[in-house]
């Protein structure tokens, strides 16, 4: 599995927070761990023409911004050139913009208003981890050996006990 650092800004309403993150290639997802120590990590769906690459000098440092509410990477549009052919047979250049012109005063909003979709967020931060399966595929089948030794380990201390109730005087 290929991982890419990058560095992650998670939009959330009137907040941008910045993070370290991996971004998973063969999953399209970008996990950003919460501490040091922990294990679980907060997930996001990304798109990979949303990651963008940031030149200073000779270093490349790779960077995308993701929405909290939908737990989706969110797409800077930029304008593109487009070759028109016009009726005399000669073709010109012109700029199709992807995002409408913005007047002087007015804002783009690049988050979502909608809830912080909690069924998503507990499907990428734990149903997607290898970790969560193997954790319960251990619970639920026991080795041999261990369920004998509880069993030899409970005998002892069955026998102990009654050794001590006899001593006491007490006919078991």
């Amino acid at each position: 599995m290929e991982k890419l650092k990058l560095d992650v800004y998670i939009v959330d309403k009137h907040s941008i927070i910045p993070k370290k993150a991996v971004y998973l290639r063969d999953k399209r997802l970008i996990e950003i761990r919460k501490g040091l120590r922990q294990i679980v990590s907060e997930r996001f769906i990304a798109n990979p023409d949303d990651i963008y690459a940031l030149r200073r000098g000779r270093k490349i440092k790779y960077v995308c911004f993701v929405d909290n509410a939908t737990r989706k990477s969110i797409g800077i549009e930029k304008a593109r050139k487009i070759l028109v052919q016009r009726e005399d047979g000669k073709t010109e250049v012109k700029e199709d913009k992807v995002i409408e012109n913005v007047e002087v005063g007015e804002t783009v909003k690049i988050h979502s208003d909608e809830e912080l979709d909690g069924e998503l967020k507990n499907i990428l931060d734990y149903f997607v981890d290898e970790a969560f399966y193997r954790s319960i595929a251990s619970r639920r089948k026991l080795p041999t050996l261990y369920i004998l030794m509880c069993l030899i380990a409970g005998v002892g201390v069955y026998t102990i006990f009654v050794t001590i109730l006899r001593a006491l005087g007490v006919n078991v």
